[in-house]
């Protein structure tokens, strides 16, 4: 129901958008979802009139109209009666009342919650005139439904309340800028749950395209190589004729009467098909999408993976597999991937194998050189043992995104597409998603515009000082001196892994690996990580007692900084406590008695930060809950428990004391 007055006289003071019948449906959810009832949306034949009539003690006016500017742009002008957006439809008059909004103190965080000023007032300077257009066409999230995150529900799994919250998802992407969202198909959806998920699909791809947001699905091509419950096309390769059957029905169940815009495929990871395989099912695959739809994009991921068994020689030349799209038909849209918040540009690590990622960056680079599509498609979380399930904060994800950005504009290859692999919001992991979609439309001079402008509202500049100071800190100490794995945690699938030389995540010594180690080795092992890690709890240390609290937001903050201080402290006094052992120090025992004294603080902090969940239903992030991924809890399920940290424990407990309390595992 539209939320609007018509032709009203009398109005209480308030926050007044006037626009024309035609744009006003298009306004009416991007108010609703503002859940602030000092907003108001007026209709009006003439809005620019209505606009010099309206009360003068009105903290904020805005009158919308269309132009025939692109559909992504808009202008914003202020006169002594308010402010006048005007913008292409559907999506530049949304970006410019959200703009508007913003200036006056709102700020769209996330989906179910908006930071909402107490008082209305403008934060910056009058006389305002600008015109602002997108500097990527394609601004994108790709919420991984492969995953437990919130996304799985609302967008997945059928029901009333999980399609209002892929509403206000769609709201919350368009209120920061972005313009597209997909998201990966699962397995469930072939018998008897076909039908609900088809309707409940079927109302997500009208209300985003309504809102002006296009959408892509993602599918797997080959099931040999699918790890979790994705939604694949192939079980294994087959004659041409029976492998055609078998993408038909697949690609008939999530295209047929659903207008997707996109059909993104990805192969799996750690295995693959032979090279001419990969290349003819990936051609057929095109050409039957196009049967279905010939004017859907098809697309695939470029994956990471530089290991032996994910290396191909293919017409003379060596690459990784997934670098086969290369010889698929020229219409396919590649997805360059990437990793964690490591960039193109620096080092990576060792995450799957790679020093870095060049091989990936050249690919990305050449393509925008050529003025070929092509999509950078990094990370925003990793989830997986590593964020936030340990659970760490990590801000740096801001400015890794940034990064990428900025050095592929200064090398002359700005992006133009740009999708973020997103998994999960909570524990401030909203702040890189927002951050990044922003930056596609805008990109800001410094990284640190980004928290500046987050928390300007407050009209305080400690959070922003001590986000800025934090991911500083974990680029130098994460990616510069490669302690990542030291506040990731290890699960017993990455360890049974570890022994096929499969690794994904940067690895690190086992505990018994520590204690079997030289003398030489276990100085160098102190010298290289436990005084950096040391020195990186020490930034947290510094941080900590100077920031401000009252708020959700504010709070939000302080718990993962917080939490990041005690995880740093627990690794550091465990490897502490391994190394003291080693060297028959008897106060072995006693630095890892005050680790499980760290741990039970942590457990303090995640208890506090679980009972204030964005999400309006926390149970499916934290709980074991049924859901058609692999995984039988929600996201935040480790986390809650602390269950890499027991581990860890649990490990040094049986070194130092001999203890045989069971595995946790950590895993599935």
């Amino acid at each position: 129901m539209l939320l609007f007055l018509l032709g009203c006289n009398r109005l209480e003071p308030g926050v007044h958008l006037v626009t024309t019948p035609a744009l006003a449906p298009l306004l009416d959810d991007a108010v609703q979802y503002l859940d602030d009832p000092r907003v108001s949306l007026l209709i009006e034949e003439d809005p620019l009139d209505e606009l010099g009539r309206l009360p003068d003690e009105d903290p904020l006016d805005i009158a919308v109209l269309a132009d025939g500017s692109c559909a992504d742009c808009y202008q914003i002008t202020q006169n002594e009666d308010g402010f006048v957006v005007k913008g292409g439809t559907p999506l530049g008059i949304q970006y410019g009342v959200a703009d508007v909004l913003e200036r006056h103190g709102y700020r769209f965080f996330h989906p179910w919650q908006t930071l909402r000023p107490d008082t209305v007032s403008l934060l910056d300077e009058a006389g305002l005139t600008e015109a602002l257009a997108p500097e990527q066409e394609i601004r994108g999230l790709h919420p991984h439904t492969i995953h437990p995150t919130e996304a799985l529900w609302d967008l997945w799994i059928p029901g009333e309340a999980n399609l209002e919250g892929s509403r206000r998802m769609i709201d919350w992407l368009v209120k920061n800028r972005g313009n597209h969202l997909q998201w990966p198909g699962l397995d469930n959806i072939t018998g008897a749950d076909h039908a609900a998920w088809k309707s409940h699909t079927a109302a997500i791809l009208s209300y985003a395209h309504n809102r002006g947001v296009r959408v892509g699905l993602g599918v797997q091509l080959f099931g040999g190589a699918n790890l979790q419950h994705a939604y694949d096309l192939l079980e294994v390769p087959a004659a041409a004729a029976e492998q055609e059957a078998q993408i038909d029905q697949q690609l008939g169940l999530v295209l047929d009467g659903l207008p997707f815009d996109v059909l993104n495929v990805s192969f799996g990871e750690f295995s693959g098909e032979t090279p001419e395989a990969f290349i003819s099912s990936l051609d057929q695959v095109i050409a039957r999408a196009h049967h279905h739809d010939p004017g859907l994009e098809v697309s695939a991921v470029v994956h990471v993976g530089e290991m032996e068994d994910t290396r191909v020689e293919y017409q003379g030349e060596e690459m990784i597999y997934y670098f086969l799209v290369k010889y698929a038909d020229p219409s396919l849209v590649p997805y360059v991937h990437t990793v964690m918040y490591y960039n193109l540009f620096e080092d990576a690590g060792l995450a799957y194998g790679h020093e870095d990622f060049s091989d990936h960056r050249d690919y990305l680079q050449e393509r925008l050189r050529a003025d070929e599509p092509v999509v950078y498609f990094p990370e925003s979380a990793y989830w997986v043992a590593f964020d936030t399930p340990v659970p760490v904060y990590l801000p740096l994800y801001v400015q890794s995104r940034w990064f990428d950005m900025d050095q592929l504009r200064q090398a002359g290859t700005p992006l133009t597409q740009h999708i973020l692999f997103s998994s999960g919001w909570e524990w401030g992991y909203w702040q890189n998603d927002v951050a990044t979609l922003r930056s596609g439309y805008t990109l800001p001079a410094d990284w640190r515009e980004h928290f500046t402008w987050m928390y300007a509202p407050y009209g305080d500049s400690r959070i922003a000082d001590a986000l800025i100071e934090v991911s500083e800190a974990q680029h130098t100490s994460l990616i510069g001196e490669r302690l990542a794995p030291w506040l990731a945690g290890r699960d017993a699938i990455m360890d049974l892994g570890r022994n096929l030389n499969i690794v994904a995540q940067p690895d690190r010594p086992s505990f018994e690996e520590i204690v079997a180690m030289s003398a030489e080795d276990r100085a160098a092992l102190r010298a290289e990580v436990l005084e950096p890690l040391r020195a990186h709890a020490a930034v947290y240390a510094e941080v900590l007692p100077g920031l401000p609290t009252g708020d959700r937001w504010q709070d939000e903050v302080v718990d993962g900084v917080e939490i990041d201080s005690l995880r740093t402290r627990y690794i550091a006094d465990t490897l502490d406590a391994l190394l003291l052992f080693a060297d028959g120090d008897p106060e072995a025992v006693a630095v890892l008695d005050r680790a499980a004294e760290t741990l039970s603080a942590a457990q303090t902090v995640v208890a506090r930060r679980h009972a204030n969940l964005h999400d309006p239903d926390p149970t499916t992030l934290i709980s074991p809950v049924d859901n058609p991924t692999i995984y039988d809890y929600g996201y935040l399920h480790q986390a809650d428990v602390l269950c890499f940290w027991h581990r860890e424990r649990i490990f040094a407990d049986r070194i130092l004391r001999g203890s045989d309390e069971a595995d946790p595992g950590c895993a599935l």
